[in-house]
C-alpha cells in the first residue's frame, strides 16, 4: 500500500495498518475520494463548471 504523508510530520513508511491508523497517511484511494468531493462541492457552490 503506498501511503502519502505530510512530509513537515516526519512521519517514515508505515505497514498497511499503521498506515491505516496514522491521521498523517491516506491511501491513494483516499485521496482520489477527497478530491472528488471536493470537485463536486465546488461545483455545488458554482465555482467550477462541470463538463454538462
Amino acid at each position: 500500500m503506498k501511503c502519502f504523508a505530510d512530509t513537515e510530520k516526519g512521519c517514515s513508511a508505515l505497514t498497511k495498518k499503521q498506515c491505516d491508523d496514522c491521521s498523517f497517511f491516506k491511501t491513494q484511494e483516499q485521496v482520489n475520494q477527497e478530491n472528488k468531493l471536493i470537485q463536486e462541492r465546488l461545483i455545488q457552490i458554482g465555482r467550477v463548471k462541470g463538463d454538462e
